[in-house]
């Protein structure tokens, strides 16, 4: 997930450089990859299909549709800062620099325009979603995966220490441009815009202090810590609390719920 230096919104709040981005962008692949492909291969994705993966990061989801499309197929893969996308390129996979809220789209045509976890981050994210929309052939596929924080670190009996960190993060991404609704959001833009064959899915993880998935809570709460101690959303002693309790293997909780909604484009 990934936007133009114009348009960054609340994903400029953890930058696109270094060794950490690359570890907090292969965390978040390994939390979520699996849900997503199983989306998109229930879609229909099959050989010969032309796709554009839009906000790729660091490529394992255009590189698993790659492999799926064949040497038929194509996949365009865009970053605004694609650097962790450069070992990607194959015979067809193509990885351009790329800004999708100020830039047309690198085509027209596709049969699948996929994004995961970008809406949510842009405070212009409907003129993104217009280029999107534009990009998708009559008769294919836009998926838009994205979240809605109604389940995000909720735990029974609640964590009191999770509640502060949760209330703290939702706060300080609101104020750069997030959108904790935007999963949900997505289904009435696809109907809004005359897409067909509507429809969404949510997928929740259970969490566990200290596993492999929980690199991506301490990375991202982490990178925000200093913004969110100083805009007086929680203390520094507060967040030691709650990253103490992402660093135990007792404790368990529910990830954000991510909205996998899609639609198809009419046929002309």
């Amino acid at each position: 997930m990934a936007v133009g230096t114009e348009g960054q919104g609340s994903y400029a709040l953890f930058g696109n450089v270094g060794d950490e981005q690359l570890r907090r962008l292969k965390s978040s692949s390994a939390v979520w990859d699996e849900g997503t492909l199983r989306f998109l291969m229930g879609l229909g994705l099959a050989t010969g299909w032309r796709c554009w993966e839009v906000g790729a990061g660091e490529g394992s989801v255009a590189r698993a549709m790659a492999q799926v499309v064949g040497p038929t197929g194509h996949v365009v893969a865009t970053d605004y800062d694609p650097h962790f996308l450069v070992s990607s390129a194959a015979q067809n996979l193509t990885v351009i620099e790329h800004d999708v809220v100020t830039e047309d789209p690198p085509g027209e045509g596709f049969d699948l325009v996929h994004a995961r976890m970008l809406l949510q981050h842009l405070p212009d994210r409907e003129e993104a979603f217009r280029r999107m929309a534009e990009s998708v052939a009559p008769g294919g596929w836009l998926a838009l995966e994205d979240s809605d924080w109604i389940t995000f670190l909720v735990a029974r009996p609640a964590i009191p220490e999770l509640r502060v960190l949760a209330s703290a993060l939702d706060a300080a991404m609101a104020d750069a441009g997030f959108d904790s609704t935007c999963g949900f959001g997505n289904v009435t833009r696809l109907n809004d815009s005359g897409f067909e064959d509507v429809r969404g899915q949510g997928h929740v993880l259970v969490m566990r202090g200290r596993s492999t998935g929980v690199t991506w809570y301490h990375q991202w709460a982490a990178s925000l810590r200093d913004s969110m101690v100083a805009a007086g959303y929680l203390t520094d002693d507060e967040f030691e609390r709650a990253d103490a309790v992402l660093d135990d293997p007792s404790a368990a909780w529910l990830s954000q719920t991510l909205v996998a909604a899609c639609g198809r484009k009419p046929s002309k």
